[in-house]
């Protein structure tokens, strides 16, 4: 059962509650009917099948019953049911919309002959839904005392898990736009006090719990939807028009995880200050990015030699961009990773310098890479997934920059930059892949030193020592300062590898 709960189920049942509790306002217009309709086409458009039991307009009010939501993608299957919604014109062109106080969320997941069915609820406590505008450009506002969501149910195995997880976020206030169209363009706006989330799994194989929360919600989003395509048709969908962009801030995160089984246990703690994370897709590129600040960790267990394992972080964060769609032309792609100001607990260090040899400054590591790139083929096409596959990718390399380099680590500072170019024309200079002609510059500081304690401590026998600064010296030069070395790792235009001037290959 453990090993179904590490799959993030409960992601697909919240962008559902996202879709539903934004895409009525998102519809507004002057007539109850019209708000219904727009919103009605806009769920259609997004994938699910729109069945109402019954509509009933009065006095310029329209009740929708028995509303049944489905949708089957990818060995999914979605069945959303509402006893009620009701669109109520106000008379003055804006139109309120209500949503019964919780209704059901069924989520069926097929996967390797097993099945998994899971049993959810949403609710809201003090929803106020506002829209208003015209069915081209359409405005609304909500706010929300709380929004919540229970996994009441798992059945998985020949298992049953009752009351499995939970998630609530208060003090809820937004503001939502969509522009009509073939492509529809649509922005939101969101801000939340909190959310809290918890799950409380046992079995035979064992016991999690986790609570978490955060703190100083923000939300933001812009988009487009095409009338026609299917999803999971992602190539089409993205030449038709689709994208999606996504940020969401945090202004304080805490975490406890408490598992065990098999006469083993673990506990994790942790927190952190500010944080965001972000999403963009498109047929220009799929996008991801993170970061955490002031970040502390915890890990305990009977496994774990140490009474706690210590972690802090200033600052952690990444950052990934890549083309998805066949072009011609290069196309911008990134990676990066940092760590910065990590440090870990003297206990930890004593487990290898029990004589306070290695200094222990906080240690980071940085490497931001971007360049350009363009693929042969649309990757997200199922006709290309067997080149996908293959020991070479379809696709081209034209540049590569290394924006910063650092490895600061017990006393040493190593620090870089650079950048490249690739003549895809010629794969013979290196064979199999594109000539590379560019530089790199290096720069390291307190290395001998580092070399030194070392030794010092054991680690390196000496004739290891001298092999080491032996490559330093081949690859290296004296740079102003004490202990600090630099080097120039060129590739020229006809293949020539050399180092501070001096030719390697």
């Amino acid at each position: 059962m453990t090993r179904h709960l590490s799959r993030t189920y409960l992601g697909s049942a919240a962008a559902c509650a996202i879709c539903l509790f934004s895409a009525p306002a998102a519809f507004a217009d002057l007539t109850a009917d019209d708000v219904w309709q727009q919103w009605r086409g806009y769920m259609e458009r997004a994938g699910y099948d729109v069945k109402p039991g019954a509509t009933d307009a009065n006095s310029g009010t329209l009740t929708v019953s028995d509303l049944a939501l489905t949708m089957s993608m990818e060995g999914t299957d979605v069945s959303m049911t509402m006893p009620e919604i009701t669109f109520r014109e106000n008379g003055d062109g804006t139109v309120d919309i209500g949503f019964p106080a919780s209704f059901p969320l069924d989520v069926m997941v097929k996967e390797g002959g097993e099945d998994v069915a899971l049993t959810m609820t949403f609710t809201h406590e003090g929803l106020a839904m506002t829209a208003s505008g015209d069915p081209e450009e359409t405005t609304y506002d909500m706010a929300a005392d709380s929004f919540g969501i229970s996994l009441d149910k798992v059945e998985a195995e020949g298992e049953t898990y009752e009351d499995a997880a939970s998630a609530t976020m208060e003090g809820i206030a937004g503001r939502y736009a969509l522009s009509a169209g073939e492509v529809m363009g649509y922005m939101s706006d969101l801000t939340a006090d909190s959310l809290s989330y918890t799950v409380d799994i046992a079995d035979s194989e064992g016991a999690v719990k986790l609570d978490g929360s955060l703190t100083g919600i923000t939300s933001k989003s812009t988009g487009s939807m095409p009338s026609e395509g299917d999803p999971e048709d992602m190539a089409k969908y993205l030449a038709d028009g689709f994208s999606a962009d996504a940020t969401m801030g945090f202004t304080g995160a805490s975490y406890a995880m408490e598992a065990g089984g098999e006469g083993e246990t673990v506990s994790v703690q942790g927190q952190s200050g500010a944080g965001d994370l972000g999403v963009t897709f498109s047929s220009g590129g799929i996008g991801y990015s993170g970061a955490l600040t002031d970040l502390v960790l915890a890990i305990s267990g009977s496994e774990i030699p140490l009474p706690s394992i210590d972690i802090s972080m200033g600052e952690y964060g990444f950052n990934f961009l890549m083309p998805v769609s066949k072009s011609d032309a290069p196309e911008d792609f990134a990676s990066a990773i940092r760590f910065v100001d990590l440090t870990v607990s003297d206990m930890i260090w004593g487990l290898f310098d029990p004589a306070g040899v290695l200094p222990r400054d906080p240690a980071t590591v940085e490497i931001d890479l971007s360049g350009k790139a363009n693929w042969a083929v649309d990757i997200f096409d199922p006709e290309n997934a067997e080149a996908m596959m293959g020991d070479s990718l379809p696709g081209e390399v034209h540049e590569l920059t290394l924006n910063a380099l650092q490895v600061k680590l017990a006393g040493a500072d190593l620090t870089g930059s650079g950048a490249f170019t690739f003549d895809n024309d010629d794969l013979q200079t290196f064979p199999g892949m594109p000539r590379p002609e560019g530089a790199v510059n290096l720069k390291l500081v307190g290395g001998n030193g580092l070399l030194d304690k070392l030794g010092q401590m054991g680690l390196m026998p000496e004739e290891q020592l001298m092999g080491a600064r032996m490559m330093l010296g081949l690859f290296a030069r004296p740079g102003d300062g004490e202990d600090t070395l630099t080097s120039t790792i060129e590739i020229d235009a006809n293949g020539g590898v050399l180092a501070n001037g001096q030719r390697l290959r």
